[in-house]
């Protein structure tokens, strides 16, 4: 690890938080799936599996506040990997959350150390993925980062959204819980993916920036939904100072 090229930051829960200063720097997204995870019920996961662990934000926040007691946080990225496991060291969290430098595909291929994470035996997946489309069309996908650490991050390079939810499917247990954050322009996507993969939209929070009576649309969507569940969609909205 370069740690001339980190930056610290102490964020919410007395954690910190390494980040890689040319890179994609946790944001307002990351905050929002955590709170939204934790908030939506008392009781506490047993097993978490998190797609997309970057530097390790969103799985250090439900541990530290009890959410899920033992997190497999799967990171595609070398670079992210070692630093979403010296962020898991600093913050003495070794016990509840197991950093696996993995492809989220090769979900069937999952291993800690020499122990397999066997399919259907999480309560809870979620996420905070790629929601931009991979294509050479800047005009709907904007600019590509120099830094292609950025663009794994941001755009669906590496995996899309039918790869995340046809691997949740496999790794959540019957009733379990799939979170994610997303853009609402993308939600027929994301609704697709969950339809094809027998996941269940139960819950869905748009969210606006600005004061309540602003026009402009909802920014970012979190969504929860449940393996093998019936229909019954609940949503409601937040705004943001």
């Amino acid at each position: 690890m370069d740690f001339c090229n980190l930056r610290k930051d102490k964020i919410n829960d007395n954690l910190v938080l390494y980040q890689i200063k040319n890179g994609l720097l946790f944001g307002t997204d990351a905050l929002l799936l955590a709170d939204f995870i934790c908030g939506d019920s008392a009781a506490a996961y047993k097993t978490g599996v998190e797609f997309g662990a970057g530097s390790g934000v969103v799985s250090l926040l439900l541990a530290a506040r009890g959410k899920i007691k033992l997190i497999y946080a799967l990171e595609i990225q070398e670079i992210y990997t070692e630093l979403a496991g010296y962020n898991v060291r600093v913050n003495d969290m070794c016990d509840k959350i197991k950093i696996l430098c993995a492809d989220l595909k090769n979900c069937d291929e999952l291993y800690y150390k020499d122990a397999k994470i066997p399919p259907h035996t999480a309560d809870v997946v979620f996420t905070n993925p790629p929601y931009i489309k991979h294509t050479t069309d800047m005009g709907n996908s904007g600019k590509l980062s120099v830094f292609e650490h950025k663009n794994i991050a941001r755009r669906e390079v590496a995996c899309n959204i039918f790869d995340v939810l046809k691997s949740a499917a496999r790794l959540l247990k019957n009733g379990g819980d799939f979170y994610a954050v997303y853009r609402p322009d993308r939600l027929q996507s994301l609704f697709s993916a969950m339809s094809e993969y027998n996941i269940t939209p139960k819950k869905l929070r748009f969210v606006f920036s600005g004061p309540g009576s602003s026009s402009a649309p909802a920014s970012l969507v979190l969504v929860k939904a449940r393996q093998g569940a019936g229909e019954g969609l609940r949503a409601d909205t937040i705004y943001l100072p």
